[in-house]
């Protein structure tokens, strides 16, 4: 069973990306599950346009369950990436695929944004999950503006994304 733990355990960590090559923008990962294998989920997925899809999920759970789930959704966010969908149709996507594989025995919080490095511009929604923040160069502190639902699993919902706007030198934590 130890064997398996860390097994798993290494397989999550190789869903965390480990570097990140985009101009313009400079991103860095911390994770740690609470377990050794859990239902987080961080990401940033680089779009065939040059934008950047930021990604931070809570799958309802714990340990391995939560984990699986978890797997899936990094799939599916990359393939919504590589087919250039929104924000709104990766959600509604991803919450069709959670209902249609798990009924309502999970939920998911996600907390998501598409960066565009060259002028700053972001769209965001959340799903439930804690707000995504932007430090200024000053030191001071905002929510980013997103548009706010409940999580994902539960039913079919509608998402509208809402403009911000990063300011070189700002720096945005999910």
């Amino acid at each position: 069973l130890e064997e398996e733990q860390r097994r798993a355990q290494a397989l999550q960590e190789r869903l965390v990306p480990q570097g990140f090559p985009r101009e313009r923008v400079d991103i860095g990962f911390g994770f740690a599950a609470c377990k050794g294998v859990g239902g987080d989920y961080v990401d940033a997925v680089c779009m065939a346009d040059g934008r950047v899809l930021l990604v931070a999920m809570d799958v309802a759970g714990k340990g391995m369950d939560a984990a699986l789930v978890a797997s899936g959704l990094h799939t599916t966010v990359h393939l919504c990436a590589s087919l250039g969908l929104g924000l709104p149709e990766m959600v509604a996507t991803l919450n069709r695929y959670l209902i249609g594989t798990w009924g309502t025995h999970t939920s998911v919080t996600v907390a998501a944004s598409i960066l565009d490095p060259r002028s700053g511009a972001i769209e965001s929604l959340n799903c439930s999950h804690p707000n995504p923040v932007i430090i200024g160069v000053d030191g001071k502190v905002r929510e980013l503006k997103a548009f706010e639902s409940i999580p994902l699993g539960l039913t079919d919902f509608p998402v509208e994304v809402v403009r911000d706007r990063l300011a070189p030198g700002e720096l945005l934590a999910y």
